[in-house]
This record gives C-alpha cells, structure tokens and sequence, in this order.
C-alpha cells in the first residue's frame, strides 16, 4: 500500500527536475517521518521497516510513499481495519506446541497511519 503524488495537470516536462526536487527534499520527507511516526509498531515490526519513498518516471515524476520496500499484506487491514474469517498459518509456539493451520474470525479497528499522513496541513 502506498500513496502516489504526481506532477500538476498542467505538466511541463522543463519542469521535471524542479518537481523531483520538491518530492525528493521536501514532500516524500516529511510524509514518510509522518507515516513512521504514525504506524502502529508490533513485533517484529515489519510494517514500519517497510515504509520508504521513491521517485518513478511515468513519464512525469510521480512520488510513491508508504509500504514499498517490502510487500506486507497486512497494510490494509492496519489502515482500514478488518472484520471477518482469516487464515492462520501452522506454526510452533515458544514451548514447543505445534498448531495447525485454521481459520479465526478477526475483528481489527482501523488504525490509520498513511492517511493522517498525507491529509496534515504543512506550512509552505
């Protein structure tokens, strides 16, 4: 999951290098410190480790923020809570136990942390 800001419709390809400064020094920052300030962080803290930003060409600069460096499938379900059945891999406990694959019916609150992020108003 991630959030893209592209160049203005009124797009002028002279002004490529100014607008990937902007998302480069300016933007992607201060949007990205938000979302790792906001992410809720439960071990092992994978969701957190996989926030990042880049600049993709497409042909104008577009700037992606959010879950890029790693794919968590989880992001939504963090961002916009989840209620309903969920599959639960088999796995072994710190004791020992051995339990099986099943299914569980999950009930999570939203908790936001990459729309905060992009809707905060910034002073210029």
């Amino acid at each position: 999951m991630r959030i893209e800001m592209t160049s203005p419709a009124t797009w002028q390809p002279h002004l490529d290098a100014d607008i990937e400064k902007l998302f480069t020094d300016r933007l992607g920052p201060v949007v990205l410190d938000s979302q790792q300030r906001a992410v809720p962080v439960v071990p092992p803290g994978r969701l957190l480790a996989s926030l990042g930003m880049e600049i993709v060409h497409e042909p104008r600069p577009v700037l992606h923020v959010g879950s890029i460096l790693e794919d968590v499938p989880y992001a939504l379900a963090v961002e916009f809570g989840f209620h309903g059945l969920e599959n639960v891999r088999a796995y072994t406990t710190k004791t020992g136990r051995h339990v099986r694959a099943h299914q569980r019916m999950g009930n999570s609150p939203e908790q936001p942390y990459m729309r905060p992020s992009l809707y905060q108003v910034r002073a210029p």
